[in-house]
């Protein structure tokens, strides 16, 4: 039996039984090195609890990372400031107001984005034939984070256009609603 590399269809070994002429494939270990060094060559996204630096188009710096236990979670419509967490409503920016000026430093690591999500759709091979799934394929997702140093001034405008966003937001879910109303009401 011959093994022969599946890249550059040179013959690796020959094994037993040595009459049989069939062919098995494998990798030869130059393919593999060649695989290794392209693998090397593309930029990936950061892993979890590591970050990637960036720069926006206005100039400031920040990280991005993967969502996870070191980085904390947000939910849609909050900032985290220096470890804490904030709903950004105008209800709130007292509250938010004065943990700014708790904090010594002229600038604050302002955590946002985290909305962000990139669905993975698990992968079918190609060639297989579609069979039924008793159950559904699980859909994973990567909720990314960013983290931006900005002095405090700063840290307040992105509280209230993120507290602006939200109000648009829930007048147009209000709008909504209310011409669900209207068309129920007229039935």
């Amino acid at each position: 039996m011959k093994i022969i590399c599946i890249g550059c269809k040179k013959l690796i070994a020959e094994q037993a039984p040595y009459k049989d002429q069939s062919i098995t494939k494998a990798k030869c270990i130059d393919c593999i090195n060649k695989a290794k060094e392209q693998l090397s060559r593309i930029n990936t996204s950061p892993r979890p609890s590591a970050s990637k630096n960036i720069t926006f188009e206005n100039g400031l710096k920040g990280q991005i990372s993967i969502a996870g236990e070191e980085t904390g979670e947000l939910a849609f419509g909050e900032l985290g400031v220096m470890g804490r967490k904030f709903s950004c409503y105008k209800d709130y920016r007292d509250d938010f107001c004065n943990h700014l000026n708790i904090i010594d430093s002229p600038e604050v690591d302002v955590m946002f984005l985290h909305s962000a999500e990139i669905p993975i759709n698990p992968s079918r091979s190609k060639g297989r034939k579609k069979r039924k799934l008793e159950e559904p394929l699980e859909r994973k997702t990567i909720n990314y984070n960013c983290t931006i140093t900005v002095p405090k001034d700063y840290a307040l405008f992105m509280f209230d256009n993120q507290s602006e966003r939200m109000m648009q937001i829930v007048e147009v879910f209000a709008g909504i609603l209310y011409r669900e109303w209207q068309a129920e009401k007229e039935v």
